[in-house]
């Protein structure tokens, strides 16, 4: 009986392991992104929203998706680290990073190791359109709508408040170019470094200027410093940015700001998120990482030679991307790699992003 039993068993192996289907090969994502320190806040959404996009790729997809996420604190020097084990140790397929610092830094990297490089980075060379590719709402467009809206409301001697940043400067040079088409009579620029803490010196030189506008350019910890610092000297002047109050909604100081928004979220979007994750607001970048989740999973899906795409097929599919119907809006690749997205006019009401119609 018991040389009997051992065909039968071997018939009934064959069979379970004739039923397993093959594995997919995976794709994977290499996501960096501020997951601890000041600006965890802004990280941990977006690697929830990305962890969520890849959990609801169609079953049949032709390949496997995951995502490796390291954490940079939005610092360049981690964040090249950061790169360089995804890279180099976990072989990931392509990469993505969070602001400007990150993304110059990386792009090098990404050159030189032949990875795409997914940005949203403020600096036009990071992107070449080679492998680094950037979404984002080119500065030059922000700029002019932010000065034609200042002027549309009366404004005339606006102030500046800048972080010294990639993105920051990139912005501020915006704002200088297009200053020549305007009546605006800037009266004066204060850039402050990284890691500031007291402004109210700084922001009692800006008073003495008597601007009728505070254009405010700074990231966590510093924006909310800056807001309450304002409050505690008892100056109130309007006050707006690009983009930056994206970050700040829950802060009832900028209740009523107005500013204008980079790669902010289509109307339609906004409810999708609000439907899928309960938040009232989608989170700083929502939008063009969502897309970014998605060009991905078209330019692997598209492919049709045998094992898996390569880095360099992933590119050039990101290079040929054109009217793609994207979070924030249609978006193509540019020359250089960039997927512009159009500015939009906002305003904080009762906590809530409001698109100015």
């Amino acid at each position: 009986m018991r040389w009997l039993f051992f065909p039968v068993a071997l018939l009934l192996a064959a069979t379970a392991f004739a039923d397993v289907p093959t594995s997919k090969p995976f794709i994977t994502m290499g996501v960096i992104l501020p997951l601890t320190g000041d600006m965890d806040h802004l990280g941990q959404p977006i690697r929830e929203l990305i962890e969520y996009k890849i959990d609801h790729f169609p079953q049949n997809s032709r390949f496997s998706y995951k995502a490796l996420f390291e954490d940079d604190q939005c610092q360049p020097k981690l964040s090249l680290l950061a790169a360089q084990r995804l890279v180099g140790l976990n072989r990931v397929d392509v990469l993505m990073t969070y602001f400007s610092g990150p993304g110059s830094v990386v792009s090098h990297y990404a050159t030189q190791n032949k990875t795409p490089h997914l940005m949203w980075c403020f600096k036009a060379d990071a992107a070449d359109g080679i492998y680094n590719f950037s979404h984002i709402t080119l500065p030059q467009d922000s700029a002019k709508s932010w000065t034609q809206y200042a002027e549309k409301l009366g404004y005339k001697r606006p102030a500046f408040l800048v972080h010294r940043n990639a993105g920051a400067l990139a912005v501020l040079k915006a704002l200088e170019d297009y200053k020549i088409h305007s009546k605006l009579e800037w009266t004066v620029v204060e850039n402050f470094n990284p890691g500031e803490r007291d402004f109210r010196m700084i922001l009692w030189r800006l008073k003495e200027k008597n601007p009728d506008l505070l254009y405010v350019y700074a990231f966590d910890p510093e924006m909310p410093i800056i807001l309450r610092q304002l409050h505690e000297i008892g100056w109130n002047i309007p006050i707006s940015t690009i983009t930056m109050f994206d970050m700040e909604v829950d802060n009832p100081l900028v209740e009523g700001a107005w500013y204008v928004g980079s790669d902010s979220p289509s109307p339609e979007y906004r409810k999708w998120y609000t439907q899928t994750f309960h938040r009232v607001n989608a989170p700083y970048g929502s939008a063009l990482y969502s897309d970014y989740v998605d060009m991905i999973y078209k330019a692997c899906e598209s492919y049709t030679g045998e094992g898996k795409p390569s880095r360099e097929y992933i590119a050039r599919y990101l290079r040929s991307i054109n009217d793609f119907p994207g979070a924030s809006g249609t978006v193509s690749c540019s020359k250089m790699g960039i997927f512009a997205a159009p500015p939009t006019l906002l305003k904080i009401q009762h906590g809530i992003v409001t698109p100015i119609k």
